[in-house]
C-alpha cells in the first residue's frame, strides 16, 4: 500500500469546513481587520525613506555649519579682545615708563636749580662780569627748560596736566595705581569661577529606521513623542573676557522612545528606556544685556560622553532588560542657549534650551539583528533651568 497516495486521497476527500467559531476566534486574536487595513496602506504607499534620510542629513549638516560659523565667530571675537588687551598693555607700559618717580624727582630738582640760577642772575645784574655769567646761566636754563618741557609734554600725552605746583607724592601714588591696574589687566583668564545645579526637561528620540518610518501615517508602527529628564551639576571659569569653559556632570540622564506596533499579532504599546550618567565639556560665549531684564546671554557649544547604567523595554506593561544589546558608551555634540538673570548678590537663575545629537551607534546587536542593520543614535531637545553662584 502506497502511504503517500493514501494520505493524499484522505486530504483531498475531506470536504468538511472548520466551524465558523474557530475562524472568528482566530480573527479576534490576530486583529485581522486592523492588520489588513495597515498592510494595504503600507503596500500602496510610495517609499519615501530616501527623502527622510536626505532631509535628516540636510538638517544635521545645517546644524553643524551653523555651529562651525558660531565657533569661528567666537574665536575671531576672542582674537580681537586679545589684540585690544595687548594694545592697552603697551599703552600702560609707556605710561609706567613716563610717569616714573625718578623722572618726576629730576623735574623737581631741575626746577629748583632754575629758580636759584634765576635769582643769582638778578642780584648781580649790575656787574659786567656777572652779566656774562648770567648769559651763560640763561643758556643753560633755556636748555634745561626745553628738556623739562619734553618731559611735561610726554606726561600730558598720558593724560596728566603738570603745573608748577604739582604734588610729587600724588603722582607717585597714581603711578603705583597704574602699575597695579596693569598687573590686573595682564591676567584675564581664570579670574571668574562659578558653579551651580541644573535640571532639564527633554524631548528624546532614538534615531533609527523604525523611528523614522513610524513617523509616517501609513506605517504599521507608530512613533510617539517621548520625554525624559536630566539632573546634574556644573562648574565653569572664564578663559577670555567673554568666553567661558564649562564642565557639566549630569548624574541622571533619562532617554526614552515610545511606539505603538504589532507584536505577536497584537497591536500594543512599547517603549525603550535608557538611563545614562554623562559628562559634557563646552565653551560658552557670554554677553551682558541691560535691555528689558538685565542679565547674561550665553551661547553654548561642546560635546558630551555618556555611560549607560540601565536599559529596559516595556511591552504592554511587561518589562525586560535590553542592557546587553546596547553599547555602554555614547558620545556626541551639544548646542545650546542660556539666559541668566541675577536675583541676589552673586546668585543667578538661568533658563534656556540645549540640543544633543549622538554620533555613536548605541545598538550593539543580538542573535537576530546585527548592529549595522539597526543603527541607532540618541537625540534630544531640552528645556533647561539652572541656579548659578559666582565665587569671584
Amino acid at each position: 500500500m502506497d502511504f503517500n497516495k493514501w494520505y493524499k486521497n484522505k486530504v483531498e476527500s475531506n470536504d468538511q469546513d472548520p466551524p465558523e467559531i474557530v475562524w472568528n476566534t482566530i480573527q479576534d486574536e490576530l486583529d485581522i481587520d486592523q492588520s489588513w487595513f495597515f498592510i494595504k496602506d503600507h503596500l500602496d504607499k510610495k517609499s519615501d525613506n530616501t527623502k527622510v534620510f536626505i532631509y535628516s542629513a540636510a538638517a544635521i549638516a545645517i546644524i553643524l555649519i551653523l555651529s562651525g560659523a558660531l565657533w569661528v565667530g567666537i574665536l575671531q571675537n576672542g582674537r580681537e579682545n586679545l589684540e585690544l588687551i595687548s594694545t592697552n598693555q603697551n599703552v600702560l607700559n609707556k605710561d609706567t615708563i613716563i610717569v616714573n618717580p625718578l623722572i618726576i624727582d629730576q623735574i623737581a630738582v631741575s626746577n629748583q636749580n632754575n629758580k636759584s640760577k634765576t635769582q643769582s642772575s638778578s642780584d648781580n645784574i649790575n656787574n659786567k662780569n656777572e652779566l656774562t655769567s648770567a648769559e651763560i646761566n640763561d643758556f643753560v636754563l633755556a636748555d634745561e627748560l626745553r628738556t623739562n618741557e619734553r618731559h611735561l609734554a610726554a606726561l600730558n600725552i598720558s593724560g596728566f596736566i603738570i603745573s608748577n605746583n604739582f604734588q610729587i607724592d600724588k603722582l607717585k601714588e597714581m603711578n603705583q595705581q597704574d602699575i597695579s591696574t596693569e598687573m590686573k589687566t595682564e591676567r584675564i583668564a581664570f579670574t571668574d569661577i562659578y558653579f551651580g545645579a541644573t535640571g532639564q526637561f527633554a524631548n528624546t528620540w532614538m534615531l533609527n529606521d523604525k523611528t523614522i518610518n513610524g513617523l509616517g501615517s501609513n506605517d504599521l508602527t507608530k512613533t510617539n513623542a517621548s520625554f525624559g529628564y536630566n539632573v546634574g551639576l556644573f562648574i565653569g571659569t572664564n578663559i577670555t573676557k567673554r568666553i567661558n569653559m564649562q564642565l557639566d556632570l549630569d548624574i541622571i540622564t533619562n532617554n526614552n522612545q515610545n511606539y505603538n506596533e504589532y507584536i505577536n499579532g497584537h497591536y500594543v504599546s512599547s517603549s525603550l528606556n535608557f538611563n545614562y550618567s554623562q559628562v559634557a565639556l563646552a565653551f560658552k560665549y557670554s554677553k551682558i544685556s541691560k535691555r528689558f531684564i538685565s542679565g547674561e546671554h550665553g551661547l553654548i557649544l561642546g560635546g558630551y560622553l555618556g555611560y549607560l547604567r540601565n536599559a529596559y523595554q516595556i511591552i504592554d506593561g511587561n518589562s525586560s532588560s535590553i542592557l546587553n544589546t546596547y553599547n555602554n558608551l555614547d558620545y556626541g555634540l551639544m548646542l545650546g542657549y542660556e539666559y541668566v538673570i541675577p536675583v541676589y548678590n552673586k546668585i543667578g537663575i538661568g533658563t534656556g534650551f540645549r540640543a544633543y545629537l549622538g554620533l555613536q551607534n548605541i545598538y550593539s546587536g543580538d542573535n537576530y539583528i546585527p548592529a549595522y542593520m539597526n543603527k541607532t543614535n540618541n537625540a534630544s531637545i531640552n528645556i533647561t533651568l539652572s541656579i548659578k553662584y559666582d565665587l569671584k
